[in-house]
């Protein structure tokens, strides 16, 4: 009953005061009534689900039976795939400390549910990120990797796309970034190898491997001019030296550490500036 009067409530505000994109949304939604899961779509009311919760696994099944008996447990526990192919916008979270706070724990339980299970890990992931993001108004700036946004990222132990459905829940992060900076580093996640030289040229050289593309500005010819190490560009590569007091924007893959005039100097993942 609780579902199905918090829409009656949100249908009346929206009748009262038209829609000024709320992005109204219930969550902790163990049980509604089949009425109300077309509702969802129907008044743009976000449905959040927590996956992750002990509550969700078979063995809980006795503790619906005993007080909505199995035919309601059936009809009306847990209907996330209803809800989801009703066109609802879905969302994903943890309800942590009931659950665990893994995202991957909600996800693999979201993805091995029989019918009610969410049709692919794209759906998951979108729940996860892209949803959440827009549940929050947070759209511009989180949910997803694009240009502007906020970096956030996690580098994790494998392809989460790829895998069988039954391992997506044993996905450990190696590498969490925040506002694009390291925040934290598992210890099985090792750093690219550190460079150290006082000659620039020679201090890049390890970089290799991790390197994208190194910019700089000539102000004797007023130019542009790059290296990039893919033997593609090598004939048209117009950086012919490195040298000191030289500014250079360098892109790296990684985080990745060099040494120069005696100093330390940390190339973070993405751009980076440095002047020696």
């Amino acid at each position: 009953r609780g579902v199905h009067e918090a829409l009656n409530a949100i249908e009346a505000a929206r009748v009262q005061n038209g829609n000024l994109d709320r992005r109204h949304h219930l969550t902790h939604l163990e049980v509604m009534a089949p009425a109300d899961v077309p509702r969802f779509a129907e008044l743009g009311v976000l449905a959040d689900f927590q996956m992750s919760t002990d509550f969700v696994l078979p063995e809980y099944l006795p503790f619906y039976w005993w007080y909505l008996g199995k035919r309601r447990t059936e009809e009306r526990v847990l209907r996330l795939r209803d809800v989801f192919d009703s066109g609802a916008w879905v969302v994903l979270s943890s309800d942590y400390d009931v659950g665990e706070l893994s995202p991957f724990s909600g996800m693999a339980r979201a993805l091995t549910r029989g019918e009610q299970s969410l049709p692919d890990i794209d759906a998951a992931i979108r729940a996860y990120t892209v949803n959440a993001s827009y549940l929050m108004q947070q759209e511009d700036e989180v949910g997803s990797i694009e240009k502007g946004k906020l970096a956030d990222i996690i580098v994790l132990d494998r392809n989460i796309v790829e895998i069988d459905l039954d391992e997506v829940g044993e996905t450990k992060v190696l590498l969490t970034l925040l506002e694009g900076e390291e925040v934290w580093r598992s210890p099985d996640f090792a750093s690219a190898p550190t460079a150290q030289s006082d000659d620039p040229a020679l201090a890049l050289a390890p970089l290799v491997d991790n390197l994208v593309r190194v910019w700089a500005f000539n102000n004797a010819t007023q130019e542009w001019t790059f290296y990039d190490p893919r033997p593609a560009f090598t004939h048209i590569n117009t950086v012919t030296g490195l040298v000191t007091g030289q500014p250079y924007w360098i892109i790296v893959r990684m985080n990745q550490t060099v040494t120069l005039d005696s100093k330390e100097r940390t190339l973070f993942a993405g751009w980076n500036i440095i002047v020696w």
